[in-house]
């Protein structure tokens, strides 16, 4: 149980727009009251506090289950499927995140290498383009 609302964004799934099913003149009206309406990500709360070792908790209550707090963890979800297009659940445990080409060809070299080797392990590598 927590007190902490759901924002709207994270209780539809990632293929689903309101917006574009709403006609131009409509869309703002509605959306604009949406936001009044529902909860959005409350970036304040979004922390590090868990895994950082400095979160401060009453006597009693009851500890985390994970490093961070539901919200950051669907913010987090969401901006990689924003950057990347494609779903977190195919993700594996580990992201690189890079804005030099060179890394990124490197890696994708060795992903291509080790496919190639038929060592045990992975059996597919989604990669640029």
């Amino acid at each position: 149980m927590s007190d902490e609302p759901i924002p709207l964004h994270f209780a539809y799934r990632r293929d689903v727009n309101i917006e574009r099913a709403l006609p131009p003149e409509d869309n703002a009206r509605v959306m604009r009251s949406l936001r009044d309406v529902f909860d959005t990500p409350d970036l304040a709360a979004v922390d590090d506090a868990i895994a950082d070792g400095t979160l401060e908790m009453r006597p009693g209550a009851p500890e985390p289950l994970s490093l961070f707090r539901a919200a950051r963890v669907d913010y987090s979800l969401r901006r990689l499927y924003h950057y990347t297009g494609t779903d977190p659940e195919y993700f594996q445990n580990f992201v690189i995140f890079t804005n030099y080409q060179f890394y990124v060809d490197a890696f994708v070299q060795l992903c291509r290498q080790r496919l190639a080797s038929g060592q045990i392990g992975p059996d597919a590598f989604v990669g640029p383009g």
